[in-house]
């Protein structure tokens, strides 16, 4: 089996999630809380398809800094992220 690079214009969420791995702390439960909020308004036909990656885009910009010391500050990291995915969809 061989494996190729993946095409970053093809797979454009890879990128965002090698980004949030890089920054660590709350930066990767910020992008997957905005990914199941995007993805539920995908599947209750609110969004596009395309869409998806547009929310997890527009709600990773404030993720930075974030650090990540307790569950505590993970969960409200997580309720922090979900509401500002859904405040996006609301526009």
């Amino acid at each position: 089996m061989t494996f190729e690079a993946p095409d970053p214009k093809a797979f454009p969420a890879l990128g965002l999630a090698y980004e949030a791995s890089r920054l660590g702390g709350a930066a990767p439960a910020w992008l997957s809380a905005a990914n199941e909020v995007a993805v539920a308004a995908f599947l209750a036909d609110d969004i596009s398809w395309c869409d998806i990656i547009d929310v997890r885009r527009a709600s990773d910009g404030r993720l930075r800094g974030r650090p990540v010391g307790s569950l505590a500050d993970l969960v409200a990291n997580d309720a922090t992220a979900r509401a500002r995915a859904h405040g996006i969809l609301n526009q």
